[in-house]
């Protein structure tokens, strides 16, 4: 009792106050909401949605584990059939951007209120923010509304994924900032090599100048529709091609992005529209929860992957018809989700055969009649994305889904066919098998007659994995075997700039040059003759983060190492000078710290391409910095690292 009164009690409050927001007249009311697709987990539900010429009111129910804590950001907006944004302005029942504790009931109401919508939108989108678990609904509508949003007209366009669009060429990128504050983003820009078989050193990142500019030179092959990184914030969409200078203008906010507007060079821009569109890829997330994945059946899994499929799909055609995408644009969106929702799928394939059958070795008479015993059926979700399509390597999940193929089972299955008998995978003839039980696996669950461009590229992608022990002789022939497979012009190039790129093992060590030699000098001279980890730190609250840090069990044991020392980095992108002076002080006494400002910081990033997210450095004991740096993040992993460099010297 004591609970519904509560409840009542907080209704009649909520009702008091809301006259103080809705005082225009002509009031359209919606109730009954649905949406075409919310990441919503469950137990919250829009109870009701009133728009007037004064707000918009957006009232909720929730359900929640008793005590247990909800939160909804300042950064939520609404944005309606225009795509035109509305921010919310107040909330009632809860503080934006607090944690609310749920009573003992475990029921909540509260009310967003946003800057008013036109009261004749009849669909629209309630967005928290970019974060993954932000809370999204797209394609709100009364039950009772009659929206009508046709299936999305698709089109290849034919002059894009010509033969002259793959040719290679840099495109330049330009950016002015608008509102930049020294360490937004900080300080860097990048972009990665998404063309199939590219290595760490194709990506390229530049420094943001004071005045907030930047200028970028990416190397491409082909269109692609990818994302620039700031070195932390959110990515900004772009679709530029070899030979392209794409112009941005980009209105900071905060540590985010509120606009960007786009000039490209080429006759037919940069598809703006597309790029301004803030659709997620549509997945089905739950089964990877726990062990459910083991329990679902075939019908299950195909049952998920279609309701997958036709949503994200819907959820494709209601950004087309939002932002008025062309056909060509619609067909990018489209493909894009099927990607996305085909690499999802192909992993969970993989989880449920090896539980359900495990990787076992095949014999002789599976060497004759391949499939006998083996239900590949699941991989037939390849077929549920344009697999013949070239202008899915635009796309940056396609590179992802050629190289994750080689992980299905039909591909574990035929490397192990090819190791049996008399012939050995490692041997020019063992490769050549197993390329064609491969192919023929596929063959197999896709149902293709001819060769289709997604095996295609699998088969150019693989030259990346060649055994290094090979002769050139034997690589050559190999490279050959698989060419003769190819009919795509760019792909017939393609594997033989690989077979030419692979022959070139990656350097183990890059010297130090330039400004991050400078930044670095100090370390490098006083521990020369050391192994140097260099770890990138920022104080959490009251050392929380440091306490519950990996390098706690660490510190103590190598603090006097012959051949290893730990130095610690901080930055003016976390922590001020006195804030890393205190923190140094309380939890790192007596270790060796440093503290970069801003610029230091960025052209580190930029020069040891270190820009998406803070990764270590490991110097060798020469001051050079190895290409795979010593992993911490797992200390047993570290110790055995560490424990085989040392071997190989010896």
């Amino acid at each position: 009792m004591r609970n519904s009164t509560f409840i009542k009690m907080q209704a009649f409050f909520l009702a008091c106050m809301l006259p103080a927001f809705l005082f225009g007249k002509g009031e359209v009311v919606y109730t009954r909401l649905q949406a075409l697709y919310s990441n919503n987990a469950g137990g919250w539900n829009i109870e009701k949605v009133v728009l007037s010429d004064t707000a918009t009111v957006v009232s909720f129910s929730v359900s929640f584990k008793p005590y247990s804590w909800i939160q909804m950001a300042s950064s939520t907006y609404l944005s309606d059939e225009k795509a035109v944004e509305y921010p919310v302005r107040k909330a009632v029942g809860l503080t934006l951007d607090e944690k609310f504790y749920m009573p003992k009931s475990g029921k909540t109401e509260f009310q967003l209120i946003f800057a008013p919508m036109p009261k004749d939108t009849k669909i629209f989108d309630m967005i928290e923010g970019d974060g993954r678990d932000m809370a999204r609904w797209y394609g709100l509508h009364d039950a009772k509304s009659k929206v009508k949003m046709p299936v999305a007209r698709e089109e290849v366009d034919a002059e894009e994924v010509g033969e002259n669009m793959f040719r290679t060429g840099k495109a330049v990128v330009r950016g002015k900032i608008e509102g930049y504050k020294p360490g937004w983003g900080y300080g860097i820009v990048a972009v990665t090599d998404n063309t199939l078989g590219s290595r760490p050193e194709s990506s390229s990142s530049a420094l943001i100048r004071s005045d907030g500019t930047f200028c970028i030179e990416w190397l491409l092959e082909h269109p692609v529709w990818d994302e620039l990184k700031p070195g932390c914030g959110p990515d900004i969409p772009v679709y530029v091609r070899p030979g392209d200078t794409l112009d941005l203008v980009i209105k900071a906010k905060g540590d985010g992005i509120e606009t960007v507007e786009y000039t490209s060079s080429h006759p037919k821009g940069c598809y703006e529209k597309l790029l301004k569109c803030k659709v997620p890829e549509v997945y089905a997330e739950w089964e990877r929860k726990g062990e459910i994945w083991k329990t679902l059946t075939d019908e299950e899994f195909w049952a998920m992957t279609k309701e997958t499929m036709e949503t994200g799909n819907r959820l494709c055609d209601y950004f087309v018809w939002k932002y008025g995408l062309s056909p060509w644009e619609a067909h990018l969106l489209k493909a894009r989700q099927q990607v996305a929702v085909v690499i999802n799928q192909t992993v969970l394939a993989n989880w449920m055969l090896s539980s359900r059958y495990g990787y076992y070795p095949p014999n002789e008479e599976l060497r004759r009649d391949f499939y006998e015993g083996n239900d590949y059926s699941l991989y037939k979700v390849l077929n549920e994305m344009p697999t013949d399509d070239p202008s899915m390597s635009f796309i940056p999940y396609f590179r992802a889904m050629v190289s994750r193929m080689k992980d299905m089972q039909p591909m574990t299955d035929a490397w192990s066919l090819a190791s049996m008998g008399d012939v050995d995978w490692s041997d020019v003839e063992g490769q050549r098998l197993m390329d064609s039980l491969q192919v023929e696996a596929l063959r197999g669950v896709m149902g293709f007659k001819e060769i289709p461009y997604l095996v295609q590229a699998y088969l150019v992608n693989k030259v990346c994995d060649l055994p290094d022990f090979l002769t050139p002789e034997g690589r050559k022939e190999i490279v050959e075997y698989r060419a003769a497979c190819l009919t795509n012009p760019y792909l017939k190039r393609k594997i033989w700039n690989l077979a030419s790129d692979y022959a070139q093992p990656l350097p183990a060590t890059t010297k130090l040059e330039g400004k991050a030699l400078e930044i670095l000098q100090p370390i490098v001279d006083k521990y020369k003759g050391k192994y140097v980890q260099i770890e990138w730190m920022k104080p959490g609250k009251s050392g929380f983060d440091f306490v519950n840090n990996r390098m706690v069990n660490l510190i103590p044991d190598f603090r006097n190492h012959k051949d290893l020392q730990f130095v610690f980095l901080f930055s003016a992108n976390t922590c001020t000078k006195e804030e890393f002076e205190q923190f140094v002080k309380a939890y790192l006494p007596g270790e060796p710290c440093y503290w970069l400002d801003f610029e230091e910081s960025s052209i580190l990033r930029a020069q040891l391409l270190l820009p998406n997210y803070i990764k270590d450095i490991t110097l060798n004991r020469e001051g050079e910095v190895l290409s795979t740096p010593l992993y911490t993040a797992d200390e047993r992993q570290f110790r055995r690292s560490l424990r085989e460099l040392l071997e190989k010297e010896e």
